[in-house]
C-alpha cells in the first residue's frame, strides 16, 4: 500500500471516528419523557377535591403521609401518589395542577398533569438516558388513564381534552 493510500484511509477513518464522537456524545439528544395533561371544565376547588375523593376511594392508591411532604407532595400544586397494579406491582406518579394558586382561582378550567411517573421494578429513565423506552412511557400513562383519569371523568359528571405534552 502506497504512502499516500495509507494518509488518506487514515484521515478517513479519523473523520469517520469524530463523526461518531459528535452524534453520539454531543448532538445526540434522547426524547424527553412523554406526559400528559388533562383539562376539565371546573374550577380549581373542585377539581382538587375530585381529585382527592378519587384517591380516597380506591384502596389501590394512596400518598405518603403528613410527615413526609416535601416540595413535590405538597397537596396544593403537587401530589405524590402510589398506585398499586397488580399483586407486586406499584407504579408512583406526581401529579400537578397547572399554573399556581393566584393564576388557578379564577379559571373556570382547571388542568392536571402528570409530573413524573416511574416504575420502581425498572430502571429509573429520566431525560438524560441514553437508552429510552417510549413503551414504558405509554404503558404507565395508559394504566394511570384507566385507573386515574376514568374515575376522575366520573367523579366529575364530564369527560377531560387531553394533552400529550
Amino acid at each position: 500500500m502506497s504512502k499516500g493510500l495509507k494518509i488518506i484511509l487514515i484521515l478517513g477513518l479519523a473523520g469517520l471516528g469524530w463523526f461518531v464522537f459528535m452524534f453520539f456524545f454531543i448532538a445526540y439528544r434522547p426524547p424527553k419523557q412523554k406526559t400528559a395533561g388533562y383539562l376539565y371544565e371546573v374550577n380549581d376547588a373542585t377539581m382538587q377535591a375530585a381529585v382527592w375523593r378519587v384517591i380516597k376511594s380506591d384502596t389501590n392508591m394512596s400518598v405518603p403521609p403528613a410527615s413526609k411532604i416535601d416540595y413535590y407532595n405538597d397537596s396544593t400544586q403537587f401530589i405524590s401518589m402510589t398506585m398499586k397494579v397488580g399483586t407486586n406491582k406499584t407504579y408512583h406518579y406526581t401529579l400537578m395542577y397547572y399554573g399556581d394558586l393566584t393564576y388557578r382561582s379564577g379559571k373556570d378550567v382547571s388542568e392536571l398533569i402528570i409530573h413524573d411517573y416511574r416504575d420502581p421494578s425498572r430502571p429509573h429513565l429520566d431525560n438524560s438516558s441514553f437508552f429510552f423506552a417510549a413503551k414504558a412511557d405509554t404503558m404507565l400513562i395508559n394504566t394511570f388513564e384507566r385507573r386515574f383519569i376514568d374515575k376522575l371523568d366520573k367523579e366529575l359528571g364530564m369527560g377531560h381534552n387531553k394533552e400529550i405534552k
